[in-house]
């Protein structure tokens, strides 16, 4: 957040406030180095004959800033400038000074600001988290700064390291293109198996990935829909989503199957014949996203009957397309009884006997 470092007027008797001008001056109160800055000087009418001059002190260097006389008439003057570096190497107190000269007219005025080095960060990026003995890995590096803008700075070095910690490959003076740089590298077909290493300016900023054997990739089936139901829906929408662990959506043939059990029911040592369950089949493929999704007729349950337990169970089974891997979820959703409900809003907090009692009813149905 940019805080604003505000000059007014000196507080001096009223006899000599009255000589001087009213004035205002803005500019952040902290200057991040590299950057460009505006310091903007505000003029009460008048004064033309008073010269103003804004400063910014550091350790190294005194600049000039801000040149301007006054008006006749109300003014606001505006320049940018170069945020010279920190002398401290991260940041540096300076000190902005404003004077000001004219007839029988001489003040000044300083302030503190802060010059800091803007900050930045490295991040190494692999196509894959995961590879195998001769693979193609693809890296790429960017730097950006605090605002998330890229740095087209060189990287002195970069290094690939293995899981030994040793130096299999380099690249020096590396530039990047529009703020990225793009690298890649070739495993050999007996690449050592582990975690190896992409270091970037001399071990300051890492990104790891792995070798190893090939292994089908996992993946979750999930039951997304839905959350819960009344008896007063007609109908229900019945959505599986399938996702490989580092996040993909996974292609596959999807079973589904919405069951709502019958009760068992005992008479001594003997079991009632049972009723047969209540079902739904739906089968499909996942879209692009990974998901399936199917409308359940409500109708197909018994919503009020006793001899049903009040619960829709869904089993949901994917088939990944190419490997045949199977993957299962269930969920058993409650069918509440509950048609809808009230709330009362604006009321008081108590009711007194014999006095009107207002609010406002709002009703949810489901």
């Amino acid at each position: 957040m940019w805080a604003h470092l505000l000059l007014g007027m000196l507080a001096l008797s009223p006899a000599i406030a009255e000589e001087l001008p009213n004035y205002l001056v803005t500019l952040p109160a902290q200057l991040n180095f590299p950057s460009v800055q505006k310091v903007c000087l505000d003029l009460s009418p008048g004064y033309c004959d008073v010269k103003f001059t804004v400063t910014l002190e550091t350790k190294d260097k005194t600049q000039k800033l801000l040149e301007h006389s006054g008006l006749k008439k109300r003014h606001l003057h505006c320049i940018s400038f170069l945020v010279p570096p920190p002398a401290g190497g991260t940041e540096e107190v300076a000190t902005i000074r404003v004077s000001g000269v004219g007839n029988n007219i001489s003040f000044e005025e300083k302030k503190k600001v802060l010059i800091q080095r803007q900050g930045s960060g490295t991040f190494v990026q692999t196509d894959k988290p995961i590879y195998t003995p001769g693979q193609q890995v693809y890296f790429r590096i960017v730097t950006m700064e605090s605002n998330f803008v890229p740095v087209n700075d060189k990287y002195s070095m970069v290094e690939l390291q293995d899981p030994n910690s040793n130096r299999i490959a380099q690249w020096l003076e590396v530039a990047p293109e529009q703020g990225i740089v793009d690298l890649s590298f070739q495993l050999a077909p007996e690449a050592m198996l582990g975690t190896y290493t992409v270091a970037v300016a001399e071990g300051k900023t890492f990104g790891t990935f792995s070798v190893e054997e090939y292994v089908l990739p996992k993946f979750k089936v999930e039951v997304v829909e839905p959350k819960e139901l009344s008896t007063v829906q007609e109908s229900f929408l019945v959505k599986i989503c399938c996702r490989y662990t580092y996040g993909k959506p996974m292609l596959g043939a999807v079973q589904v199957s919405v069951c709502q059990k019958a009760h068992t029911y005992w008479y001594g040592q003997a079991e009632r014949e049972q009723l047969p369950d209540k079902c739904g089949n739906f089968s499909g493929q996942t879209d692009k996203t990974g998901c399936f999704s199917a409308p359940v007729d409500m109708a197909t349950f018994d919503l009020i009957g006793y001899a049903y337990n009040h619960q829709i169970n869904i089993v949901a089974t994917v088939v990944e397309e190419g490997t045949g891997v199977e993957a299962n979820a269930t969920q058993n959703i409650y069918i509440s009884p509950q048609m809808g409900s009230m709330t009362f809003e604006d009321t008081s907090n108590f009711y007194h006997p014999n006095f009107p009692f207002s609010g406002k009813e709002k009703h949810l149905e489901y």
